[in-house]
């Protein structure tokens, strides 16, 4: 079966399949990844948190747009789709 291309809405998303990755497994603890978006250079930045999503957030430098949380195995799609919600 071939995989479906991913709609990244007209954006540059350069880290997006390793991101995914990073979800795997996810939803048997209270680990999750808070992300933001660097529209300039295109790429996904990340936080990782134990606890409550939420209860801990990252300060982003100016130009950093913040995404949310991921607390769940997350589709390339689902991140690209995410961030061109925020934008």
């Amino acid at each position: 079966m071939a995989q479906s291309k991913i709609n990244k809405h007209g954006l540059i998303i350069k880290n997006l399949r390793e991101i995914t990755g990073m979800t795997k497994g996810m939803g048997k603890t209270q680990y999750h990844i808070e992300i933001a978006y660097n529209k300039e250079e295109g790429k996904i930045l990340i936080e990782e948190h134990v606890g409550i999503p939420g209860s801990s957030w990252t300060k982003w430098k100016e130009g950093i747009i913040p995404i949310g949380y991921l607390t769940k195995p997350t589709t390339q799609q689902e991140i690209a789709d995410m961030i061109n919600d925020k934008l």
